[in-house]
């Protein structure tokens, strides 16, 4: 829980560095360790984002 715990000072600390003080910092912290879960377990990588004009990609 010590990498929590650590996420949660860090997002606490820029928040009010941003002084945007109407976040619950417990619940972000909580999606973000959930996102870093389901990203590290995802073996499946993703194509890089590719944009496309008229039918012509980069």
């Amino acid at each position: 829980m010590k990498e929590g715990q650590r996420l949660h000072e860090v997002l606490f600390d820029e928040l009010e560095r941003q002084r945007v003080f109407a976040v619950d910092v417990g619940r972000l912290t909580a999606a973000v360790l959930k996102a870093l879960e389901i990203t590290s377990t995802t073996s499946e990588m993703r194509r890089p984002y590719q944009r496309c004009v008229n039918g012509a990609c980069e």
